[in-house]
């Protein structure tokens, strides 16, 4: 198996309550496929995607937020056990950290 087939796949563990109001008054196809997609890049390399992916700065460890549009994904990596937690997903403007 080449490098680039060896990657590690992390797996979503929690998706918080914030996250799911969003998704569930979201349920527009345009805005559920780039989140489908979005989330295949994050379960995929969560640390780094051309300019979408941006660590937290401050005491945030280990925090990261993914953009695509108007929208903001606030996840955390947890490295040891391979989960990604879904912290918040929401507008650009109405997100804080």
């Amino acid at each position: 198996m080449e490098d680039s087939e060896r990657r590690t796949v992390f797996v979503i563990g929690h998706i918080s309550s914030s996250a799911r109001r969003f998704l569930k008054q979201h349920r527009d196809e345009s805005t559920r496929a780039r989140f489908s997609e979005a989330l295949e890049i994050i379960t995929t390399s969560p640390l780094h995607y051309q300019q979408r992916i941006k660590p937290i700065k401050g005491r945030y460890k280990n925090e990261f937020r993914y953009r695509f549009g108007g929208i903001r994904i606030h996840y955390r990596v947890d490295y040891q056990t391979g989960v990604i937690d879904l912290l918040n997903i929401d507008d650009r403007g109405d997100i804080t950290y």
